[in-house]
């Protein structure tokens, strides 16, 4: 988001004050792709209200020993994204006491 910000200055971003903060997130891992590597792909979303916030998607250059230890990473990853938003609805003035849903495919 702060990239999409910082690359079209002229625009805003605007949240509807009258809508409760709620941050969601979906998670998934997908091993099946590159199952000879063993490599697989995590991708995250994170949703404030009904407004996209964050998303990631990526070949990880870790190698897993099995497909459990992935479908540990992939929420993981997004636990520390949702940290880094937490933090910076903080450092914007804007208090954060929900509790974040988070959405696997396990």
């Amino acid at each position: 988001m702060l990239i999409y910000m910082k690359s079209v200055p002229g625009y805003d971003i605007f949240f509807n004050n009258n809508n409760l903060i709620q941050l969601k997130t979906y998670s998934n891992s997908d091993s099946a792709t590159y199952h000879e590597t063993r490599k697989f792909i995590t991708s995250f979303s994170i949703y404030i209200g009904y407004s996209l916030m964050s998303w990631n998607s990526k070949k990880q250059q870790i190698i897993s020993r099995s497909s459990l230890e992935d479908e540990y990473r992939a929420p993981a990853g997004t636990t520390c994204e949702i940290q880094w938003i937490i933090y910076l609805l903080e450092d914007l003035h804007i208090r954060y006491t929900n509790p974040t849903l988070l959405y696997y495919d396990n």
